[in-house]
């Protein structure tokens, strides 16, 4: 997403210029620039960012490889990150395997189509060069002594560059991968803003009307989740 927007500014700052008297395009677009860029240089302070782009199934250690293949030190700064939180908090995790039905329902699929999504088809990694395909017939279960994430970074399946749910994708691996896929969707799953949380704060305020005011918290909260699910079809 940062990279995303920084190539927004960039266009639109060519574009100023062939603008006649367009100071003021240029100038909130380079305060636009400098408020992103801030964030952007901040992306060491967290795991985050990289490790949700390393564990997607149709990007991988190739995000970064193609979008930093002039700068080597990010992209190892990038995988170094992804591989301290790997080691300290889930290599050795302890878990329990989960029924092989035990797998979330498709959702319905969304039909709008914008230029971040046209920018994310066209930084998809192209997937096989240098990997081993993993075969169908493999068995589920794993090797504990297997580092599941340089397997699961260097192999790949057919598809795995379609893939448009990465949530799905690792429900549907837990058994062949329990920890990487724990990892994956811990971050996976994480807000990428408070907004929605504002939000459904702001409807949960809404829901407890002076003729509500007797409901119990627990009531309020399942109505919240049962109204985001319902939003999340």
């Amino acid at each position: 997403g940062f990279e995303f927007l920084l190539e927004v500014l960039e266009d639109y700052k060519q574009l100023a210029s062939e603008i006649p008297d367009a100071e003021h395009f240029r100038i909130n677009i380079n305060l636009g620039w400098e408020k992103l860029n801030k964030y952007y240089s901040r992306l060491d302070e967290t795991p985050i960012y990289y490790t949700a782009l390393a564990l997607h199934p149709a990007f991988r250690w190739g995000y970064f490889e193609n979008e930093w293949k002039d700068n080597t030190k990010w992209v190892m700064k990038a995988k170094q990150m992804v591989r301290e939180v790997w080691e300290s908090d889930y290599r050795q995790l302890q878990v329990v395997r989960s029924p092989v039905d035990d797998e979330p329902v498709a959702k319905r699929q969304q039909k709008y189509y914008n230029p971040f999504q046209a920018y994310c088809e066209r930084t998809r990694p192209v997937l096989g060069y240098g990997l081993v395909k993993e075969e169908a017939t493999l068995s589920d279960d794993i090797n504990e002594d297997i580092n599941e994430l340089e397997l699961w970074q260097s192999s790949w399946e057919d598809g795995d560059n379609d893939v448009r749910d990465p949530i799905s994708y690792w429900h549907e691996r837990k058994r062949r991968y329990p920890r990487l896929s724990r990892m994956a969707l811990d971050f996976l799953t994480i807000q990428p803003m408070s907004a929605e949380c504002e939000r459904m704060f702001a409807a949960a305020g809404r829901m407890v009307t002076p003729l509500r005011n007797r409901l119990d918290a627990d009531i309020i909260g399942m109505c919240q989740v049962l109204r985001s699910w319902l939003r999340a079809g």
